[in-house]
């Protein structure tokens, strides 16, 4: 992956100027997450606030049993970032982990990024952009925990993710949805 690919990403956020592309470039770093490992994980350190260029992550919590609770999937083009953890400057609440074959992700430490959007109209924009777009995902999901059945649930997985249903295995899907594996078989069996 080469700059050239970030810079054609994110002319979805509007043309980068020049000036603004070369203020920021340096502090652009690029990193390939192979499947399995993580990006950041819970309790970490991490400051990252990142564009999801290629691949699949899943968001997940870890609860004391030792059991993972997925918070969202995270597919190309969505922002990715332990952001609560970097307003409260504490260790990641939660973990994402690259599902996807091929993960490539760019980002900007947090403290960076601050620097850089004290210079640029064009940055700022990107990250206004991308908390609205978080904002809205999460507001959704939790929507559709607390108002909607596990059958809805899964109806409106399928819009979100229609490429998923066939590459994740059933009991993560069934995680996300907030249902045992053996309750999304029924309700797949009714679809």
């Amino acid at each position: 992956m080469n700059y050239f690919d970030v810079k054609i990403f994110l002319k979805s956020y509007g043309e980068i100027p020049k000036a603004d592309w070369e203020l920021a470039s340096p502090f652009l770093v690029k990193v390939e997450v192979s499947q399995g490992d993580y990006l950041f994980e819970e309790g970490d350190d991490c400051d990252l606030v990142g564009i999801i260029l290629e691949g699949l992550f899943m968001v997940t919590y870890l609860k004391t049993d030792g059991t993972k609770k997925i918070k969202r999937f995270i597919t190309s083009g969505q922002t990715i970032s332990p952001m609560p953890s970097i307003i409260k400057k504490s260790g990641a609440s939660y973990s994402a982990e690259a599902l996807g074959k091929s993960n490539h992700v760019v980002y900007f430490h947090y403290d960076d990024l601050n620097k850089i959007m004290n210079k640029s109209h064009y940055w700022e924009r990107v990250f206004r952009i991308g908390l609205q777009e978080a904002l809205v995902e999460r507001e959704n999901r939790e929507y559709e925990l607390f108002m909607l059945s596990p059958e809805e649930r899964y109806r409106s997985f399928l819009k979100r993710y229609p490429g998923l249903v066939s590459e994740l295995p059933q009991y993560l899907i069934a995680s996300y949805i907030g249902i045992s594996p053996v309750s999304l078989s029924r309700i797949r069996s009714r679809t």
